[in-house]
């Protein structure tokens, strides 16, 4: 508004006061990093800020979750407040959809509750997993595998990852074209 509007108009009407959108970008909404420095697995998102609802943001972000997975091949949400398996469930839905039926078993798991969410391999906890490609073996395999931790452990516990695709480039070019 102009000085000489602001003269003639009282500054406490409505028609003083003009809406101006707000656009809030997804990056401004939570901070994005590689976990470890020189290397582009896993992206490591986190909230901006306090009270954040990931689920909500994963619905209205589901295009910048896509992309970053793309580029990343692998996202580390940490320090939202996910806390029960309905609402990872309902993350599973805001970002993938509806989360698949375990089929073609390989390993022991347990479905959790009535969801098509399942225990990690049943194992002892003094036996290990070797890496491997989830679910490879399927006919139908999965675009996106999730995981999530109910109840933290007491110690250890996190989940080592490797990315394939550093693997397939230092398989020669002639024993990848066979």
């Amino acid at each position: 508004m102009d000085a000489r509007r602001s003269k003639n108009n009282d500054h406490g009407s409505p028609a003083a006061f003009r809406r101006k959108l707000v656009s809030i970008s997804p990056e401004s909404m939570v901070n994005a990093r590689a976990l470890f420095a020189g290397r582009r697995l896993p992206l490591l998102i986190t909230p901006s800020g306090e009270g954040m609802d990931l689920i909500a943001w994963a619905v209205n972000n589901r295009n910048y979750v896509c992309e970053r997975l793309a580029e990343h091949g692998g996202i580390l949400f940490r320090n939202f407040s996910v806390q029960t398996t309905d609402e990872f469930q309902s993350f599973v839905a805001a970002v993938s959809g509806e989360a698949l039926e375990y089929n073609e078993r390989s390993s022991p798991r347990s479905r959790v509750a009535s969801t098509n969410i399942y225990t990690s391999t049943d194992y002892p906890p003094g036996q290990s997993i070797f890496v491997h490609n989830e679910n490879s073996y399927k006919r139908n395999f999965n675009l996106k595998i999730f995981f999530f931790c109910e109840t933290p452990p007491d110690q250890g516990g996190e989940t080592p990852i490797a990315d394939c695709r550093n693997v397939y480039e230092r398989i020669p070019a002639d024993v990848r074209n066979r």
